[in-house]
């Protein structure tokens, strides 16, 4: 069944080490990040982000189909979708490059809307406080980066 899915994929994003997925030859279509939870390495995640939503982009750019998974679906990568879609989307939920974030203040009520719709898919999805935290601080300190 996984390998099914696998074949409409257009490139993997591999938030967990020791998933079992086949690593493609390209490194434009496979990137494998071996973020833990916040319990077991404390930065994890926030170290990670900056790969994660560069890989993201230039994916999406090339209007590729993405899969993002982890170990069980519930957190890592649920805060690695949080970042991406805080980062890259506008509020209305199209690809912009990050435009619309230029725009707007990084806020917890934005990322609370943008988890609430990132639940009506993965309805399992259960974020530790921790990743959210390191979510919230990656993107502060992306907004603190930009030009003004």
């Amino acid at each position: 069944v996984v390998a099914d899915g696998l074949a409409d994929m257009d490139c993997i994003l591999n938030c967990d080490s020791t998933s079992r997925l086949p690593p493609s030859s390209s490194e434009d279509s496979y990137l494998e990040l071996p973020i833990v939870g916040s319990k077991d390495e404390r930065f994890s995640l926030l170290n990670n982000l900056p790969k994660a939503v560069s890989f993201a982009k230039k994916n999406l750019i090339a209007r590729r189909k993405m899969l993002l998974c982890c170990q069980n679906g519930e957190d890592i990568s649920i805060c690695v979708a949080l970042a991406i879609i805080t980062r890259l989307f506008s509020d209305t939920g199209c690809f912009d490059c990050g435009e619309s974030f230029m725009r707007r203040d990084v806020t917890k009520l934005e990322m609370r809307k943008r988890l609430v719709f990132i639940c009506k898919y993965a309805v399992n999805a259960r974020p530790s406080r921790g990743n959210l935290r390191q979510v919230y601080g990656f993107l502060c300190n992306e907004k603190e980066q930009l030009p003004c």
